[in-house]
């Protein structure tokens, strides 16, 4: 990749097929409208490979640049983290009809601002598939993170403090459009630590799961985490299969709406002391969505709006598990004692 010590905004280059084993440290400035390009001449032909000892594929402090149709591949990092992904980006970037698989640590680590990603598929990578720390203003459209966490590297690796889908940390403005976190070893996506102003809609979290090399708790395979966030956090169309092992989770994070949902993999509350008085379950909503069931674990939430949702719970189930183990296993009995659900509907299936 040689030719990129000549770009400068508004330079493409073409990658011609083949295996490139090495890294691209990319110091150069495109612009917003005039980004640097670094594309394949066909998508998906043009592989760079880690194999022979590299540690990172892609990275740099260069801002607006794009990476178009490329294969980063069997990148051996140092650690497990998004400070040390295969891929990190810098402001301005934009990944489009990537593909980042089996590398030994995280697929890809957002940084920055304004970055967008798009058709991009990470998946078969050691911890996380895809996360960011400290970004602002991210798009992703159609991503997919899927097959992460395999602890092939780091076998003793759990996924309940990292790996999955992918971790997002300390990040204001992240949108995720068409969103597919499936069959990880971890959460399919997890939003954990201060992260702020999150829209999520038309996604899907299916067969995300415990277990592993550290035979990690099946509370870990949630489809969607959200964890100690300041928000607003709005979740939308969001399908949450009962493939999942673990159950999507709102924890200590106020604002939180979720609605037209599919959340057959049951919906869990949990409200401990984080330490930070604004992280708690404060003023959440969750309407006109399908749901399992709905438990609780710890304190219950304040000012939480449940109404108009469609349970369908399997037979014998207590579909509402509340505070000091309380379990409703009619709407009646739950509506006259919480005033939760008083336009709600319950199918035993």
């Amino acid at each position: 990749m040689s030719a990129y010590a000549h770009a400068s905004a508004g330079t493409t280059i073409i990658v011609e097929p083949g295996t490139y084993h090495e890294e691209l440290d990319l110091t150069s400035n495109g612009t917003a409208t005039n980004p640097i390009t670094i594309e394949a001449a066909t998508a998906g032909t043009a592989i760079l490979d880690g194999s022979s000892s590299y540690a990172t594929g892609i990275y740099g402090t260069g801002e607006y640049n794009t990476i178009v149709g490329m294969v980063v591949q069997h990148y051996q990092t140092t650690g497990y983290q998004n400070e040390e992904a295969a891929v990190r980006t810098a402001t301005g970037w934009q990944l489009i009809s990537d593909v980042v698989q089996n590398n030994s640590g995280t697929g890809i680590g957002v940084f920055g601002s304004n970055i967008t990603i798009t058709n991009v598929v990470t998946q078969n990578n050691g911890t996380n598939g895809i996360g960011g720390s400290g970004a602002t203003n991210v798009t992703l459209t159609n991503v997919t993170s899927s097959g992460n966490n395999t602890g092939a590297v780091f076998p003793n690796h759990d996924p309940t403090d990292e790996g999955g889908g992918g971790k997002w940390a300390l990040c204001n403005g992240l949108t995720f459009i068409n969103y597919h976190g499936d069959n990880n070893c971890g959460p399919g996506l997890w939003l954990d630590w201060e992260n702020s102003n999150v829209t999520i809609t038309n996604s899907e979290g299916s067969g995300n799961h415990g277990g592993g090399p550290t035979n990690a708790p099946d509370w870990v395979g949630a489809p969607l985490m959200i964890e100690a966030n300041y928000g607003p956090i709005k979740v939308t169309n969001f399908n949450a299969s009962a493939t999942n092992s673990g159950a999507f989770g709102i924890f200590e994070t106020p604002g939180v709406t979720v609605t037209q949902s599919s959340l057959m993999s049951g919906l869990n509350f949990r409200d401990i002391d984080r330490g930070v008085a604004a992280l708690v379950d404060n003023n959440d909503v969750v309407t006109n969505n399908t749901i399992m069931g709905i438990w609780l674990t710890d304190a219950t939430p304040t000012n939480l709006t449940l109404d108009y949702n469609n349970y369908q719970a399997p037979s014998g189930y207590a579909f509402f598990q509340w505070t000091n183990g309380v379990t409703y296993s009619t709407l009646a009995s739950l509506q006259q004692a919480t005033g939760f659900e008083m336009h709600g509907t319950l199918a035993y299936v």
